[in-house]
């Protein structure tokens, strides 16, 4: 296995350091090993392939297909987003502050299908609802909870231009990690998430940042339980926005920092206005 790490540094050196070359290297040899494979014998092709794609500036997670995420490997490819630790971060502070027992639970805009996956497979009695407007994003979540035996409910649609009463459903739980980055930073956007991650899953018009966060708010009135809450990850840079957002609407907004001490995420509960339970 020696000289293959050689070779495999030795190709990728004039683009990734050496560090990275050893994560990268960690990284397949656990992918080969997990899977029973060995690179001499089985996977000549697939490795060199794999090579080849990573100087082409393509995710590792999308050479071999999966990432791992909160301790579970997940089926990813060009239609969803590379999990990030961001949401292992979300996900621990919902399993923090609340009992999923018997809980109605939603997720918008789910890709490959992390968030409720976790959360399913933390409490089987939860009724996990989970949507997206790309059919090929739902195909791998469909994928991912059949890999982690979880039963959900996947829907795909367009959750900007659903009506106010699509659900008569009450949701004790609206999760989200929304696309939440203006077009104008693409420029500032690393190449290899650009190219091969899903843009409608990223990024929203400069004149509307906050849309989904909006659309949130909205659905909320009609479908969160009275004593439910909100959880979303948000754009950094635009914290102070999206809590003033959420204060006018709810009597309780928490904005949390993520690990590096950026505020990344919200949770929102107790509306100021008591809305009609009649759909």
């Amino acid at each position: 296995m020696k000289e293959f790490y050689i070779d495999f540094k030795n190709q990728l050196s004039a683009h990734y350091s050496n560090s990275e070359c050893s994560i990268l290297w960690e990284t397949f040899r656990e992918y080969f090993c997990r899977n029973q494979h060995t690179i001499e014998k089985n996977e000549g092709e697939f490795y060199q392939s794999c090579i080849q794609e990573l100087l082409q500036g393509k995710p590792y997670q999308h050479c071999i297909g999966e990432a791992y995420f909160y301790g579970k490997t997940f089926v990813v490819n060009e239609h969803t987003l590379i999990p990030r630790p961001e949401t292992e971060e979300l996900i621990e502070w919902i399993l923090q502050e609340n009992s999923l027992e018997n809980q109605h639970i939603i997720d918008i805009g789910t890709g490959s299908g992390i968030i409720p996956i976790i959360l399913k497979k933390r409490c089987d009695s939860a009724t996990v609802t989970a949507v997206d407007i790309s059919e090929k994003a739902l195909e791998v979540a469909q994928i991912n909870s059949e890999i982690h035996k979880v039963a959900i409910q996947f829907l795909q649609l367009d959750f900007l231009s659903i009506e106010k009463n699509a659900f008569t459903e009450k949701w004790n739980l609206i999760v989200s990690n929304p696309p939440y980055i203006k077009e104008e930073e693409m420029q500032t956007i690393p190449k290899n998430v650009l190219d091969f991650e899903p843009k409608n899953a990223l990024f929203v018009p400069n004149e509307k940042p906050l849309l989904f966060y909006e659309k949130i708010i909205e659905f909320a009135k009609t479908n969160l339980a009275l004593d439910g809450k909100i959880y979303v990850e948000i754009n950094q840079d635009l914290a102070e926005e999206t809590e003033k957002l959420f204060q006018k609407q709810f009597h309780n907004v928490v904005l949390r920092k993520d690990i590096s001490g950026n505020f990344r995420m919200i949770r929102a509960s107790e509306p100021k206005q008591v809305y009609s339970t009649t759909i």
